[in-house]
């Protein structure tokens, strides 16, 4: 049985920008196991109901949800609730939420700040917060599928989506994709998201996601 504690959390890093993501990862190495990255709030939002992390750093400046409502939203999810929240922002202080959630973040960090705070300030709300196993995972994830349709768009999984897939080759070997599957999911259906499945015989499993027509290898 794994008990989640400091020195092997699993962490949400949300910032539009992948060399900033790359820092507090390497930042943050003492005390993570895991991370889970996101460029924006709705994208973070959605993996973070998936696997509930143990910390959340979030830039407030995110496209569609930004980082304030982001924390509120997470904190008003059984599955998330406990774990506690960085805002990274450019101005001192907690920024108005746009709709009128409630909950602050945990600790705001004012650009610019020292790594060692973001640090420091990680390791405290760690050793504050409560141990929880993985069946203590477990046994949140119902209720935050309950709740899940509160904050995020309707998911679905499917082989037969209402547009056919892209024909597309694997990056490594050139080799044309197989299509395996369809997932469906997004804050809402104005800002839906689609991400399909492709395998290739020898490389493995890729996803597609269509926003930015991005192809991914999908380690397991």
């Amino acid at each position: 049985m794994r008990i989640w504690g400091v020195m092997n959390a699993r962490i949400l890093i949300v910032d539009p920008d992948p060399d900033t993501r790359l820092l507090y990862r390497i930042a943050l190495s003492d005390l993570a196991a895991e991370y889970i990255e996101a460029e924006d709030g709705a994208e973070a939002l959605g993996r973070a109901l998936s696997s509930p992390p143990d910390l959340v750093v979030a830039e407030q400046r995110l496209a569609r949800v930004n980082g304030h409502d982001l924390c509120a939203m997470l904190r008003g999810d059984a599955a998330t609730s406990a774990a506690p929240t960085i805002l990274v922002s450019s101005v001192p202080g907690i920024p108005p939420s746009r709709d009128g959630h409630a909950g602050p973040p945990d600790a705001v960090l004012a650009k610019p700040f020292e790594l060692d705070v973001l640090v420091s300030t990680a390791r405290g709300l760690l050793e504050n917060r409560p141990f929880r196993t993985e069946e203590t995972r477990s046994e949140s994830a119902p209720s935050s599928r309950r709740r899940i349709l509160s904050h995020v768009h309707l998911r679905a999984t499917t082989s037969t989506p209402q547009t056919a897939p892209p024909q597309l080759q694997c990056p490594t070997c050139d080799t044309i994709l197989v299509y395996q599957r369809t997932h469906i999911g997004g804050v809402n259906e104005q800002f839906a998201e689609r991400w399909d499945y492709f395998s290739c015989a020898r490389c493995g499993l890729f996803q597609y996601r269509h926003r930015t027509r991005g192809l991914r290898r999908v380690v397991s």
